[in-house]
């Protein structure tokens, strides 16, 4: 079974499904005639497979595919990686000379509270200030 593919009407065209989650695994073109016996494997059209292989996602759903779009991390997890963008940024500034301001220390302390679980209010990361040093 191989997930290259060339459009053929002599190719038989599937997803692999996570049967727990039913998100599409990966897509196959498998030739007539190979035996395909793995139950997480589900037989689609030609035009499904073009289709649905170039998205980012697919959720196989009543015998039919759909996109799927997986939900945002956690609320702590995107602040964890706002925090290491910051830590980028920390070090060029330090580089030049400058300092974070009022508005960058402010979003610093909150996505820290927020990553720590100190901070279970807010629901959404706050904008980062437009300059480092504001």
């Amino acid at each position: 079974m191989t997930s290259s593919h060339t459009p053929s009407s002599n190719v038989r065209y599937f997803v692999r499904i996570n049967p727990e989650t039913t998100i599409v695994q990966n897509f196959y073109s498998i030739p007539p005639g190979e035996a395909v016996e793995d139950p997480s494997f589900h037989e689609i059209t030609c035009d499904d497979f073009e289709h649905f292989s170039k998205q980012s996602g697919a959720q196989w759903k009543n015998g039919t595919l759909s996109v799927y779009t997986p939900p945002p991390p956690p609320l702590t997890q995107q602040a964890q990686n706002a925090l290491q963008i910051v830590q980028q940024k920390a070090a060029m500034i330090t580089a030049m000379g400058e300092t974070f301001g009022p508005k960058m220390r402010d979003y610093v302390k909150t996505l820290q509270n927020i990553s720590d679980g100190s901070n279970n209010i807010d629901n959404t990361l706050p904008d980062a200030p437009e300059k480092i040093t504001d």
